[in-house]
């Protein structure tokens, strides 16, 4: 059972969703406004570290969905944040996911949609902070969860993601892994994400981010490490973008094909 704020001003939408998760047993907690969530005022009963998930509206009262994300990603940054909404303009998605939303959603939708929805996002969070650098295969069914849902904002927008893959050359501690990990997430955007895979990998997920854009990430974290270790030495790197490395025109039958192929692709087993 998770805990899903659903932060719109329409009394018809929050039902709909109350709805939608009321089947599944989930607990919905309502706000109407920016101030109900920055007083933690929506509930007497939680409060923003109980929540697993926001659905949040673009447009909330007299505040701008855009301000109410940056404040989830600054103060609640491990709190899965979904934008839904009627707005449909390429630059407005594009702005929401640069700016951390996890998903946008178009309204209206429907009861399978938002159930799968829910399912591949919550997928993706983790529950044991403390221990989650090793928790490697807890990472590595997130970046399988991440990746689905990559591949269907792709094909629904026609936007490309990368992936690039760092495997140690010889033998690297977790400990180490976990030190080159955190030193390149430092330089990364928000929208951008990484995953242990296993005891010697980990990967650079990029929406947003074709692949001559990926080299140019890749150029900024040798920069950035030059003088604490050699990537070109220690490390072979893998770099895949979609859908230019896989298909040249989009097949919506074939989903589950595109998955599966990146994951052949970037060598990591379900």
């Amino acid at each position: 059972m998770a805990n899903i704020l659903v932060c719109d001003d329409s009394a018809l939408i929050r039902l709909q969703l109350k709805n939608i998760f009321d089947d599944e047993e989930h607990e919905i907690i309502e706000a109407v406004n920016f101030d109900e969530l920055k007083r933690e005022s929506f509930s007497n009963k939680f409060n923003m570290y109980d929540l697993d998930l926001v659905f949040l509206d673009l447009y909330l009262g007299d505040s701008h969905g855009f301000k109410i994300l940056e404040y989830f990603t600054n103060y609640y940054p491990e709190l899965p944040v979904v934008i839904i909404s009627v707005e449909n303009r390429r630059e407005i998605i594009m702005e929401a996911l640069q700016k951390g939303a996890d998903d946008y959603i178009l309204k209206p939708f429907d009861k399978t949609f938002m159930l799968n929805k829910l399912d591949s996002i919550l997928g993706n969070k983790d529950t044991n902070r403390e221990d989650k650098y090793l928790r490697i295969k807890d990472y590595k069914n997130s970046f399988k969860n991440q990746l689905k849902l990559e591949i269907e904002r792709s094909m629904r927008s026609g936007l490309t993601f990368s992936i690039i893959k760092f495997t140690a050359k010889g033998h690297i501690s977790k400990s180490n892994l976990k030190n080159l990990k955190e030193i390149i997430t430092k330089i990364l955007r928000d929208i951008d994400r990484t995953f242990i895979i296993d005891k010697d990998s980990f990967l650079l997920l990029l929406p947003l981010t074709d692949y001559s854009g990926s080299e140019q990430v890749l150029a900024r974290i040798e920069n950035f490490i030059e003088n604490k270790v050699s990537l070109n030495k220690n490390m072979e790197i893998i770099i895949k973008s979609f859908p230019d490395d896989f298909t040249k025109e989009i097949d919506f039958s074939k989903t589950d094909d595109y998955y599966h192929f990146i994951l052949d692709k970037i060598e990591v087993k379900i």
